[in-house]
């Protein structure tokens, strides 16, 4: 290796006098000669890289002509006026942009051919019309005046100030080394890296829009290098004091999620009336970017903010085959979890330091690409992981992310803001569909809510719904074998039992007298007892309560409750400090997700609006009917609302979406009765009803927008009694029912026009069911109600009809049916 900073090297390099004679003298006998006799073609295939070929030595090679200085004067005047008289510099460019006919530059023929180019450079497009090594290129003197263009121009630039370990700067490596710098460039790393990273010689530096600049003519007119960019004041951000905490042990973190912007309530440390005086270091407001005196920890900023943050690829990278960055788009995946992060690949590092397509893919690129990893073998679950990740943050874009609070002084570690709808379906889909098991540990994080982490006692504690993380936490182990383990705190270390993680009620009359205030107590139609402690809570109007007076029904239905609906109230614990954090549900709130032995659940036809915070309703564990309809509800529906439910109903509400079923949740084999029908729901059947709970009994979904096709998994419920889907946008034919449905008794998707009406972007479907009535129809021996009308069916109505013996109503109005009616239909009692 020849990188000492000896007085002599190894090898040199030409310089520049030397260029110029070389150029000159081809010229010369270019045109003395006329044109040089082209070499005969030469098929190769792409040569392994070599080591460059010896440079000659020109002051003792006797067959190359002394340089004639005469002949500079011949091509170039003396230039005089406001100027000093100077004579320009003669150098050869080689033409921009130019490769070959295997993608390999000018660059490629200095390390593997003489001078002439004698092997090549005749047959690839040519090299020797092209290329100044190969005798080819342009000699273009600089002008006089140079004019720049109002328009930045983008070029190279070295790292300014930069110098390697030895104090040696780029332009030692210009003269020292080849382009490229393949001997000496990733050896003597400065404090700001090697110069294959900071000199555009050796493929670093950076890339950046040119400013408009007025150059400095010299006895050789030349424009400087890349003038500095860098603003007149430079700006600044502000950085938290790092290690601090509070006298509690919290560090900033927990002030931005307790406290506002300048941390009006707690930044001073005077918190309810009473002042600290044990902060040694200072309070949040001297310490914390978030608090409104923050201003002693700015640093300067590194990044100019003329210039763009989008991701761009490493100038002139190749890996040790000579391929690019391109070459991993084309042949790996997002993220290049095949080769990209191959670290022998590439002077400069493997492309996952160099190519966007590989560190930073976009979220169109990632498309897919998480399933696909799953699918094919031989990948680890943090290469997985990276790309999913990636993957569900493109999908869910405004789901925002969770924030992490430590408390020092106790060891504490906890999230906040985990819950994330948008990402729990995700992961559970990967988990579920493709029994993937580290699917399922983002899954139960992301569908269950926060937890924290006890560094010394080692255990886990689960905020937001112990239930749900029991749920998933048997699920995975029936189903995989998997013991969940946290992500989003990294900590190397299994979740302890939820299932073993529960609280009893503070007070049941605390939670009643809470949903009272929340819905307007005083003006219910009947509030018979309620706020009477003489009577007893279990003797208040609508309560019932079990021998050991927890409550276990409440039924209020059409009294006028009105306001939001009471999950939580308010916080009755206001003497704490610090103020526990809101996913602290179970310590900091009161209302129905506290009364834990609830099993009845009736606020139907009431005023109660708003969204509803299913994540604490999980962790009613008792609870089977769970009735709401006919009130102003809106936002998302919750189909398996806690753990055991048995009957929901959130019919005749203002719900515009609802999460689909689930399998880890245990309801998933309770539910019987489920009705979401007149809402306001735009979604298509086929995801809403991806997967149905096998023994459900009633489902209704009428008079909603649900369009596209009705799911094949209707087919397998066997206990299915009653099935109502009128009034939507289902198009498409219907499905093969199978002869599981012995049991059904109603079937009504009549009405599916209602989008030529509706103000609904189709997805390129005609709504209303088409083509022929399945023959599976008229097995259904039990079938009271057939309600196929308004539709776009065709064919005929078969004699099977008679098999109907029960049947009730039968509508067949407004369809493309043809032929006559059955006889046999007029054998039906029912009819």
């Amino acid at each position: 290796m020849r990188c000492s900073r000896s007085a002599s090297t190894s090898r040199h390099c030409y310089n520049i006098a030397t260029s110029i004679v070389l150029s000159l003298l081809l010229l010369t006998i270019q045109q003395s000669h006329g044109s040089v006799e082209a070499k005969p073609p030469l098929r190769r295939a792409r040569p392994a890289p070599v080591s460059p070929l010896p440079e000659r030595d020109l002051q003792t090679d006797a067959s190359i002509p002394t340089f004639t200085p005469s002949l500079v004067g011949t091509f170039f005047p003396t230039i005089s006026g406001s100027f000093p008289t100077y004579t320009p510099t003669i150098t050869c460019y080689d033409t921009p942009g130019w490769t070959d006919a295997y993608d390999e530059s000018c660059d490629w023929y200095i390390g593997h051919e003489e001078q002439e180019c004698p092997n090549y450079g005749g047959t690839m497009g040519p090299a020797n019309d092209n290329c100044c090594h190969c005798g080819g290129g342009s000699e273009i003197p600089p002008t006089v005046s140079p004019t720049l263009s109002g328009a930045p121009t983008i070029t190279c630039y070295d790292t300014p100030g930069w110098t390697d370990s030895v104090g040696d700067g780029c332009d030692w490596y210009e003269k020292y080394d080849d382009p490229g710098c393949p001997d000496c460039g990733i050896y003597n790393e400065g404090l700001m890296g090697v110069a294959n990273d900071n000199c555009c010689y050796c493929g670093g530096g950076s890339e950046t829009h040119h400013p408009t600049v007025s150059p400095t003519i010299s006895g050789a007119p030349t424009i400087s290098g890349a003038p500095s960019i860098a603003p007149t004041s430079a700006p600044t951000t502000c950085q938290d004091t790092p290690g601090w905490y509070d006298i509690i042990g919290y560090d900033c973190s927990w002030y931005e999620v307790m406290d506002d912007p300048g941390c009006p309530k707690y930044g001073d440390g005077n918190h309810f009336g009473r002042h600290d005086i044990y902060y040694d270091r200072g309070v949040a407001n001297d310490n914390c970017c978030h608090c409104k005196n923050a201003t002693a920890h700015s640093v300067p900023s590194t990044a100019d903010s003329s210039l763009s943050s989008t991701c761009v690829d490493t100038p002139r990278w190749k890996n040790t085959g000579g391929y690019g960055c391109d070459w991993y788009e084309k042949w790996d995946l997002p993220g290049c979890p095949k080769s990209g992060f191959d670290e022998d690949v590439g002077a400069r590092g493997p492309a996952s330091d160099n190519c966007c397509y590989c560190k930073d893919p976009t979220c169109e690129e990632v498309k897919s690409a998480c399933r696909k990893l799953i699918i094919e073998p031989d990948y680890d679950d943090s290469t997985i992981s990276t790309i999913c990740e990636k993957e569900a943050s493109c999908s869910c874009e405004d789901a925002g992310s969770a924030k992490i609070v430590t408390n020092y002084e106790y060891h504490l570690t906890e999230t906040v803001g985990l819950r994330n709808e948008c990402k729990c379906n995700f992961w559970y889909r990967l988990c579920e569909d493709l029994r993937y098991a580290e699917a399922c540990d983002y899954a139960a994080e992301y569908c269950c809510g926060d937890y924290m982490y006890d560094e010394d006692e080692k255990t886990f504690e689960y905020h937001n719904s112990p239930s749900c993380y029991c749920d998933f936490y048997n699920y995975a182990r029936k189903e995989f074998d998997h013991k969940l383990k946290p992500k989003t705190i990294s900590v190397d270390q299994e979740f302890n039992n939820p299932c073993e993680d529960k609280w009893d009620s503070f007070s049941e009359i605390d939670n009643l007298v809470a949903m009272y205030k929340a819905t307007n107590g005083r003006n219910w139609t009947n509030n018979d007892g309620w706020m009477s402690y003489e009577t007893g809570h279990c003797n208040w109007y609508g309560i019932t309560c079990n021998s050991d007076n927890f409550v276990i029904r409440i039924e209020l239905n059409d009294n006028n409750l009105a306001g939001q609906f009471p999950v939580y109230t308010y916080n009755e614990f206001p003497f704490l400090w610090p103020p526990p954090l809101s996913s602290m549900w179970w310590f900091n709130k009161y209302g129905l997700a506290s009364l834990y032995k609830l099993q009845v659940l009736d606020l139907a036809n009431n005023k109660l609006t708003g969204t509803i915070d299913y994540a604490p309703l999980y962790n009613l564990e008792e609870l089977t009917t769970f009735d709401v309809s006919g009130n102003q509800l809106i936002g998302e529906i919750e189909a398996l609302v806690a753990p055991s439910v048995k009957h929901v109903d959130f019919s005749n509400n203002g719900f515009t979406t609802m999460h689909g079923f689930k399998e880890f949740s245990g309801s998933y084999k309770t539910l019987i009765y489920f009705d979401v029908s007149n809402n306001s729901i735009q979604q298509e059947a086929t995801e809403l009803f991806r997967i149905i709970p096998p023994n459900i009994e009633q489902l209704y979904a009428s008079n909603n927008i649900i369009y596209g096709l009705l799911p094949q998994t209707l087919n397998g419920l066997s206990k299915l009694r009653k099935f109502n889907m009128a009034s939507n946008a289902l198009s498409g034919t219907l499905p093969r029912f199978s002869e599981l449905f012995t049991t059904l008794q109603e079937l009504d998707v009549s009405n599916q026009r209602i989008l030529e009406d509706a103000n609904v972007s189709n997805q390129n479907m005609v709504p209303g069911l088409s083509g022929s009535i399945p023959e599976d129809i008229w097995r259904f021996l039990s079938l009271k109600i057939l309600n196929l009308a308004d539709n776009r069916l065709e064919g005929t109505v078969s004699p099977l009809v008679s098999n109907l013996a029960v049947l009730e109503m039968f509508n067949l109005s407004n369809n493309c049916l043809k032929g006559s009616i059955p006889p046999q239909l007029g054998l039906l009692e029912g009819a």
